[in-house]
């Protein structure tokens, strides 16, 4: 995907360096907030999150459809440099 995307607007990958698999800490500190923020969410109908989410017009559906996302692919990330070049 990122690759059609950069090929979109001109560039293609020239090189990716691998820098590591996320570490433990890391994923499961981010985990336990995504976690939370899903546990908020569901817990009730009109919850504070949703409430200050309209109030400042965030619309709610898409952030936690994208926290939910994210936070399954938690365990999967890795650490990556990627150089592009105009191609």
């Amino acid at each position: 995907m990122l690759e059609k995307g950069l090929h979109i607007v001109g560039y293609v990958i020239a090189h990716v360096l691998f820098l590591g698999v996320n570490t433990p800490e890391a994923v499961t500190r981010l985990w336990k907030w995504t976690a939370l923020y899903l546990r908020l969410v569901v817990d009730s109908v009109d919850n504070i999150v949703a409430r200050l989410s309209r109030r400042i017009g965030h619309d709610m559906a898409t952030i936690t459809e994208q926290i939910c996302h994210g936070h399954k692919a938690l365990p999967y990330l890795r650490h990556v440099n990627i150089y592009a070049r105009r191609g």
